[in-house]
């Protein structure tokens, strides 16, 4: 049986209360989507997004493709293996620097935007959203990515209350300032106390501990 009253769990750590959960999800449905219009493209989702940079921007190195979408090159090169193989492009050393490999449309990849024009709104009607609205809610989730990117890089000595100080009093911050003085002080006077408590020993007499005698076998 267990003792005392158990300890009530925060509202906020349940999972519909989780904005990580609301975006992974609608994710996982934008995905379903995804692949009902892709399948006549015979494209992966992924392997859809590589070609709409393409077909933005054709000829860009393995490193600039994998920073417009975020991926990095173990990810990336699959993907492009996979797209190379379908004769949607193909992969040249550069010749300024055989470092670069340079992804460049073939004939067939440059063609293939026309049968994949429908797209666009076929998801838009299928979000239920209006054409501003959509265009809202994109500006929110790529301000949402830019902070969690940053966030990511920043030191990981960031807290859950630091993350909420423009929330607090001014009291509050003014304690908050003035908290590691405060804590700098109090170490003072404990060590102060005890270099006291260690003078006022040395002066004591050691007291003689009787000797005592062994017992005779």
């Amino acid at each position: 049986m267990q003792s005392g009253a158990a300890e009530a769990r925060p509202a906020s750590l349940t999972l519909d209360a989780q904005l990580c959960f609301a975006l992974y999800s609608a994710q996982l449905a934008m995905g379903k989507v995804y692949r009902h219009q892709l399948v006549d493209l015979g494209l992966t989702y992924p392997q859809y997004l590589v070609m709409l940079v393409l077909w933005e921007s054709d000829r860009l190195t393995v490193s600039a493709l994998g920073e417009r979408l975020y991926l990095d090159s173990a990810t990336l090169t699959p993907l492009l293996k996979r797209l190379q193989a379908l004769g949607l492009l193909r992969r040249d050393r550069a010749t300024a620097d055989q470092r670069q490999v340079l992804v460049t449309l073939t004939e067939s990849g440059r063609a293939l935007w026309r049968r994949a024009r429908h797209i666009p709104q076929a998801v838009l009607c299928a979000t239920g959203c209006a054409p501003a609205q959509a265009g809202r809610l994109k500006a929110e989730l790529e301000a949402l990515r830019s902070h969690l990117l940053h966030t990511h890089q920043a030191p990981e000595r960031q807290t859950a209350e630091q993350c909420t100080a423009e929330q607090r009093t001014p009291a509050q911050r003014m304690r908050e300032r003035h908290a590691p003085a405060q804590r700098m002080r109090e170490r003072q006077a404990l060590e102060q106390r005890m270099r006291e408590r260690e003078a006022l020993e040395r002066q004591e007499p050691e007291q003689q501990v009787p000797e005592q005698r062994k017992p005779e076998q």
